[in-house]
């Protein structure tokens, strides 16, 4: 995806049409990354709150490590209960060989590891574009730091 709208944006600012180029930004921000960014906010893993406390410590010149942890752990215990208790109960349905149990256990573990992913997705999208395109919406830079420092911990 973001090869190609690479290779997008050089064609555009090599036709030195800057209508083209703008609109072409415009659309891609809009309609990519916040539509990845809806699903991250549907999937109700976090909430406003948190994010708000993890970007305040972030961006305070004199924040502590233990400030940071402070901020993260509600969210992070949150997301890692919900991962244990998937995969113990996709372990008590393999032990008892119930296929609908295990499917249904299979499937909150693949949502959390997909969270993940989009996470990074948008991570890695909000990198690129934030370089050439003014979000003007504080709302999805926060996102951007909150995944920052959600993603590296374990799921």
């Amino acid at each position: 995806m973001a090869d190609l709208l690479l290779s997008l944006l050089r064609l555009a600012e090599q036709s030195g049409n800057d209508t083209i180029l703008d609109e072409l930004v415009h659309n891609t921000a809009q309609d990519v990354g916040l539509a990845d960014l809806n699903e991250l906010d549907a999937a109700g893993h976090y909430d406003d709150f948190e994010i708000d406390r993890v970007v305040t410590v972030e961006l305070k010149p004199n924040a502590t490590q233990s400030e940071l942890v402070s901020a993260l752990e509600p969210g992070v215990d949150r997301l890692m209960r919900q991962y244990k208790d998937a995969q113990a109960k996709l372990k008590a349905a393999r032990e008892k060989n119930d296929k609908p149990a295990i499917e249904t256990a299979e499937n909150e573990l693949k949502a959390l590891l997909l969270f993940r992913s989009d996470m990074g997705a948008f991570g890695r999208l909000y990198t690129f574009l934030s370089q050439i395109f003014d979000y003007g919406n504080t709302a999805i830079e926060k996102r951007a730091i909150f995944y920052k420092r959600l993603l590296p911990l374990p799921p």
